[in-house]
């Protein structure tokens, strides 16, 4: 990837609707949605040349699975490995193979990755929390990547200091 690269990406893939599609394959833009598979019913009706369908787990996009961890306690961060992995493995099947993966909830914790490595993930991605929000190559972490979030209350002047 380029240097000073913008890259795309939703999380939750349940707020995307083939309106949003339309957009993308109008303007020709690429876009990286991390899908939760258990919330989707038909994950054909989201294929698109420009829209990259990755995990964000099949089922633990559950809040306070595991309190005292992360922000907000999501399952990869504590419930048994097998089960883990079972989930992880069900997502992947599911998207054709899904290598990318974002954590719910941006938590992320030492085991959590090497689950994701044992799975067969390559790249995972947090959000901005504890972080300027940027990545760079051949500093961060290929199971940490950072992102800039953008939520409802973004403005337009928050978003164009983003891309500065």
């Amino acid at each position: 990837i380029p240097e000073k690269s913008i890259v795309l990406t939703i999380d939750d893939g349940t707020v995307f609707d083939l309106d949003a599609i339309k957009l993308l394959e109008k303007y020709k833009v690429n876009l990286t949605m991390f899908v939760i598979t258990s919330f989707v019913s038909n994950i054909d009706e989201l294929k698109s040349n420009y829209l990259d369908l990755e995990s964000h787990t099949h089922n633990m996009h559950n809040q306070y699975e595991c309190p005292g961890y992360g922000m907000q306690g999501g399952g990869i961060l504590c419930l048994p490995e097998e089960q883990v992995l079972n989930d992880l493995k069900t997502s992947q099947d599911i998207l054709g193979g899904s290598t990318y993966f974002a954590y719910p909830f941006f938590d992320v914790n030492d085991r959590a990755i090497k689950l994701l490595k044992d799975a067969g993930f390559k790249l995972a991605f947090i959000g901005q929390y504890d972080t300027e929000g940027y990545s760079y190559k051949d500093k961060t972490d290929h199971y940490k990547l950072r992102r800039m979030s953008i939520f409802s209350d973004t403005d337009l002047a928050e978003f164009i200091r983003y891309l500065q």
